[in-house]
């Protein structure tokens, strides 16, 4: 097997933007027996402290981009998300 000679880099540490998210998931209890479970959320952006409350992921990925600065997704994209 052939070594190159030079070693393709990736992109320095200082090129990349890092970003860290923590994301809690719950099952809320019922009110009563009939009614549907309810899903809930909760994401904290590390390096800031923000964090949000959120009950769709439509939410949770609009945050995610809001922290990032990364380009947010299509308005038709976000609609066709599921709720938790």
């Amino acid at each position: 097997m052939e070594m190159p000679d030079e070693l393709e880099e990736g992109p320095s540490l200082g090129e990349v933007q890092m970003h860290s998210f923590v994301i809690r998931l719950w099952l809320e209890a019922r009110a009563h027996p009939d009614a549907p479970s309810t899903w809930r959320g909760r994401v904290i952006h590390v390096q800031s402290g923000r964090h949000l409350h959120f009950q769709d992921l439509a939410t949770l990925v609009a945050f995610l981009h809001q922290q990032s600065g990364w380009p947010d997704p299509l308005p038709n994209d976000l609609a066709s998300m599921p709720s938790l």
